[in-house]
């Protein structure tokens, strides 16, 4: 088992916050047959679907057409471009215009004189997300930001789909976001709270299903 779990504050009702940990015996690999046992053979194609996306920055819809049945992407049909979706590009709006690739590189370069300083942001402004309550084609992003500390990552949703999201966005970021930047077992730790998470329900089945990483 490369991670142990530690449950800080799991979700009483719907929409409520959460927190929990991972603490990093070994480096996630990308064991295939491992991640189709958790995710299940749709989740795994939708999971393959975002890697790929992540990677070329590409923000097309049309790569996520046969995943409309998922509540984040709904309205899909009527999505000029998932901008917020595809972490990657997101990251690149939201900070100046600079590539994801070069923001991963100054962040290594930097994290050890950063302190407590090293945020990257995610968040949409104010006035996207209000626009987006009226226009449903308008893409939103659920990650807020990642903290990086010497050896610990944070991250911060404003809303998390427990059931549908989570456990990708996690292996996704953690790919694109956190192995660029840790050296190899670097990342002891990462916090993952979300101010709002849904279908929490399955809060519980979900960390165990991390625990199988």
């Amino acid at each position: 088992m490369s991670v142990n779990v530690i449950n800080s504050k799991a979700p009483i009702f719907e929409d409520d916050n959460f927190l929990f940990e991972l603490w990093f015996n070994e480096s996630l690999t990308k064991n295939i047959e491992k991640y189709s046992y958790i995710l299940g053979p749709m989740g795994l194609e939708y999971y393959m679907a975002k890697r790929k996306a992540f990677a070329n920055v590409n923000t097309s819809p049309e790569v996520f057409r046969d995943f409309s049945n998922r509540p984040s992407l709904r309205n899909i049909g009527d999505m000029k471009s998932l901008d917020a979706t595809i972490y990657t590009n997101a990251c690149s709006v939201n900070n100046g215009g600079i590539p994801y690739t070069e923001l991963m590189e100054m962040i290594k370069q930097n994290m050890s004189n950063a302190g407590r300083r090293m945020v990257l942001r995610f968040a949409n402004s104010a006035s996207t997300y209000i626009e987006s309550l009226s226009d449903k084609t308008i893409d939103v992003t659920c990650l807020s930001m990642i903290h990086y500390l010497p050896t610990q990552a944070n991250l911060i949703f404003r809303a998390s789909d427990i059931k549908n999201e989570l456990l990708i966005d996690i292996l996704t970021i953690y790919e694109f976001f956190l192995q660029p930047v840790y050296n190899e077992g670097g990342l002891r730790k990462m916090q993952i709270y979300a101010s709002t998470g849904q279908n929490i329900s399955e809060y519980y089945n979900t960390l165990k299903y991390i625990e199988l990483l």
